[in-house]
């Protein structure tokens, strides 16, 4: 459980980033919708991650950086399509959300095996 909250307010404090350096990509409201978003986003990254284990295509998926940056689109989008106050216009948006979703997130999961 303290996992899953430490995982939203990364991933909200990742989607204000993202809100405040890619363009096109908003959210209307304040924090509440962040969180929401970071709620919505750490649980759709979860069950991903789930039936990626149970079907064993994991590694294989990651192992391939495009692959994930992809699928960190996908999430982003998903999340967007979610959260009625998250938005995205046009396609670039997503894309460079995702890729800089991505390495933000690369750069957490190496930070934390090390530690």
């Amino acid at each position: 459980m303290i996992a899953l909250a430490i995982a939203v307010a990364l991933n909200s404090g990742l989607l204000f980033l993202i809100t405040r350096f890619v363009p096109g990509v908003y959210y209307e409201g304040g924090v509440e919708t962040l969180v929401v978003a970071g709620a919505v986003l750490s649980v759709t990254n979860l069950a991903l991650r789930i039936v990626f284990r149970w079907i064993r295509i994991f590694e294989a998926l990651f192992s391939n950086l495009f692959a994930y940056f992809i699928l960190n689109t996908m999430l982003l989008l998903s999340t967007a399509h979610l959260v009625p106050s998250f938005h995205m216009v046009g396609l670039l948006p997503p894309l460079l959300g995702g890729v800089v979703f991505g390495l933000c997130n690369l750069g957490i999961a190496l930070t934390l095996r090390r530690s």
